[in-house]
């Protein structure tokens, strides 16, 4: 498995269609944005269970864009943070998973969304599932 199957040019390949993976469910617009100051621990929580509830079904590939190269992923544990941990991070520090099983990239990105690029070929459906399990909310555009 190669890194060029998701990513070209440091970008997820244009290919992938994207389905946002939210503790919110929706957008949250402008209007709404102080509701980002309002979120606990306990709901980020809900992204590290999605995390441990994905690695107990499919290998998973931690993507390392420096070193471009995917390192499979031994422990969750090591993969999941706290929300604190999260907030300080730049984006190029997010957590970004490749899964070969489900074609797809699991990808941090901002306020407490994360992005599930796949291949319209079955990933959503199947982890619907899940990320109803982990409490949390998931819409395409």
């Amino acid at each position: 498995m190669k890194l060029e199957t998701y990513f070209l040019n440091g970008e997820v390949n244009p290919g992938f269609s994207k389905e946002f993976i939210s503790i919110f469910d929706g957008w949250l617009g402008k209007e709404n944005l102080q509701r980002l100051d309002d979120v606990s621990e306990e709901d980020w929580s809900r992204f590290n269970k999605f995390l441990r509830l994905l690695s107990q079904h499919y290998k998973l590939y931690r993507v390392d864009m420096d070193a471009q190269s995917l390192r499979e992923i031994a422990d969750i544990q090591g993969v999941v943070c706290s929300l604190e941990e999260s907030e300080n991070k730049q984006s190029a520090e997010f957590t970004k998973i490749a899964s070969p099983q489900l074609n797809a990239v699991y990808a941090e990105d901002w306020d407490c969304t994360w992005i599930l690029w796949h291949m319209n070929d079955g990933a959503v459906d199947t982890l619907s599932p899940l990320i109803d399990q982990s409490g949390l909310f998931h819409w395409s555009d």
